[in-house]
């Protein structure tokens, strides 16, 4: 383990050994000094015995019982010992060795908080955003590829984990650029995300329907949020008529409905959400265009 890391790399996995033993050492390999916290979520296919014989000083948190992976990735947050760390999958790698040292290069303001790593998926190619000069801006990044200021991330609260999977990205960035704080379109050499088989696609419909709605709840502002809540409904609809498998998308929405009691609303300004909606339509389409000093005016003050 290296005593002063440049960036910690946050693991978390259920089940996935061999991919993760692929992803670790894809990190070891980086040419700066990273240290590695890998949170078991109760696997029971031996992941900490393997990881443990096979790379001795990466860090071990093994659950008992199952708890989803927000809530690993803010264990691995509060743990990690380096200024910046980086969320990663277990069925993602690095590539090249110089992913982490560029990245850590773009943080090149205090206001930016996050980073979005470039990264490709073999199971489903798509050309690369077309960007320009500059540091350009963006809405938010991918769990399997993000960089994060610790402080900041922790200062914002963490990914809201009554959430469980999905949609944690979009909430954490909505709350950061509510202080002020960006997250920048990085440039890295690109990791790849393999998207493991192990995958639970019904889940996968149903959380993200569920998480969606209650993001939407939770952050933003009326009257926004009934439009936003509308795309919301007709876009997983759409989803789940192509795949024809609309039960899972439908218990979402009942658990949204049943669980936004619990959730505790606090939402952005209207100013902070249309800049957050700019942000996200240029992602849609792929043409980035803001930088940072675009919209330094339109930020709220910083807060910390």
């Amino acid at each position: 383990m290296s005593p002063d890391p440049a960036a910690t790399v946050v693991i978390s996995t259920h089940n996935r050994r061999d991919e993760l033993l692929v992803a670790i050492g894809s990190v070891r390999a980086q040419t700066v000094p990273v240290e590695i916290l890998v949170i078991d979520d109760a696997s029971d296919d031996g992941t900490s015995e393997a990881v443990r014989e096979r790379h001795p000083d990466v860090v071990v948190h093994r659950y008992e019982t199952h708890r989803g992976y927000i809530a690993a990735r803010n264990h691995g947050a509060r743990l990690a010992r380096a200024p910046v760390w980086i969320t990663m999958d277990d069925d993602a790698e690095m590539p090249s060795p110089r992913t982490v040292e560029q990245t850590l290069a773009e943080f090149s303001d205090p206001r930016i908080a996050a980073v979005a790593i470039p990264y490709t998926e073999p199971a489903f190619p798509k050309p690369p955003p077309q960007t320009g000069p500059g540091l350009l801006v963006t809405s938010m990044f991918i769990g399997c590829a993000g960089a994060l200021r610790r402080d900041a991330f922790l200062a914002a609260g963490g990914f809201r984990e009554s959430l469980v999977a999905h949609g944690e990205e979009s909430d954490l960035c909505l709350r950061l650029l509510q202080r002020g704080q960006v997250v920048a379109l990085g440039r890295a050499d690109p990791m790849v995300h393999h998207v493991s088989p192990r995958r639970d696609s019904a889940g996968k419909l149903r959380q993200s329907a569920r998480s969606e709605l209650l993001v939407t709840y939770a952050d933003v502002p009326l009257p926004d949020a009934l439009t936003r809540a509308g795309i919301n409904v007709a876009v997983h609809l759409r989803s789940a008529a192509r795949q024809r498998r609309p039960a899972p998308v439908l218990r979402g929405f009942a658990r949204a409905a049943r669980d936004a009691r619990h959730e505790e609303r606090r939402p952005v300004s209207r100013s902070t959400y249309r800049l957050y909606r700019e942000l996200e339509r240029q992602a849609g389409s792929g043409r980035y265009r803001l930088t940072l000093g675009d919209i330094a005016g339109r930020l709220p003050k910083a807060v910390g």
